[in-house]
């Protein structure tokens, strides 16, 4: 009588294993059929911005594939409205929780249009490892100050920020080079 119940429990014991190894294969699989390039969200989210400068840094960022241990986005004067910096947000956040490669350099300079909401969305999605951040002369206002001094409180390997040219009052500008005091290494042109 004890076979019996030694054959159940090695049945049983193989269902779970099944069960709880299959489902992984399977994960595994998908994650195989999406490509070699796990920037693939990012690349698309660029391209569907009709924008000729976002299609040529898809273009970059596909051809380098999984070769690279960092990628660096510039999209300057590339006339990015808020709609276009939600976009370009959904992508960095789809590949955001990746450990490799990491995003290095981000930068949206000279793009007037992108409004508090667009930089407000960018700032939410890239990850706190990024070392450059560049927002030059994007006509923002005192209204950005709170987006851009929470993306520096949650910074953890910011380098530089380069947000000068735009239509911050002294205050704020004083308001911001505070909130990137903790990063002694981080050079802050307002």
């Amino acid at each position: 009588m004890q076979v019996p119940d030694l054959k159940k429990r090695r049945f049983m014991l193989m269902s779970v294993i099944v069960s709880t190894v299959l489902p992984s294969i399977s994960i595994s699989q998908s994650a195989e059929q999406i490509g070699s390039n796990p920037l693939k969200p990012l690349i698309s989210a660029l391209r569907s911005t009709n924008k000729l400068v976002c299609s040529d840094t898809a273009n970059q960022l596909d051809s380098s594939g999984n070769s690279q241990s960092f990628y660096d986005i510039h999209l300057r004067n590339a006339d990015l409205n808020t709609e276009d910096a939600t976009l370009v947000a959904a992508g960095l956040e789809e590949v955001k929780l990746l450990a490799q490669p990491r995003l290095r350099s981000f930068s949206v300079s000279y793009n007037q249009a992108i409004g508090v909401s667009g930089v407000e969305i960018i700032l939410v999605s890239l990850p706190e490892t990024v070392q450059e951040l560049g927002m030059v002369g994007c006509k923002l206002t005192d209204e950005s100050a709170n987006p851009i001094n929470n993306f520096l409180k949650r910074s953890k390997a910011l380098r530089m920020i380069c947000v000068e040219d735009n239509l911050f009052s002294r205050s704020v500008k004083v308001e911001i080079k505070k909130a990137a005091s903790h990063l002694p290494n981080c050079i802050t042109i307002v």
